[in-house]
């Protein structure tokens, strides 16, 4: 009878080890299940980044755009504001000058 009741020890030992072994597998899973949804949400979060830099590049461009233009009239009012300065002065002188003589 210590045969039988060896190989029901041994039987009983592997049915818990079996049991174990199988919560443990149920526990991966929940784990690799939570890791998978937690990746998603990262790739979501990455895509969304993504979409929004690409949004603001594209703002970037057009104020850099704008700039470059606005420079261009300023530099062109400032030429005409020297042009038109310049004249006013001379003619200033001319006037003085008619006057003084």
């Amino acid at each position: 009878m210590s045969d039988l009741d060896d190989l029901r020890r041994q039987v009983e030992q592997l049915r818990e080890q079996v049991q174990m072994e199988a919560g443990l597998r149920a526990s991966r899973d929940t784990d690799l299940s939570r890791i998978a949804t937690r990746l998603d949400a990262a790739r979501h979060l990455v895509q969304a980044v993504a979409l929004t830099q690409s949004a603001h590049e594209e703002i970037l461009r057009d104020h850099t755009d704008r700039l470059v233009q606005l420079e261009q009239k300023l530099d062109t009012l400032d030429e005409k504001t020297t042009t038109n300065l310049q004249v006013i002065i001379g003619q200033l002188n001319t006037l003085v000058d008619d006057n003084g003589a």
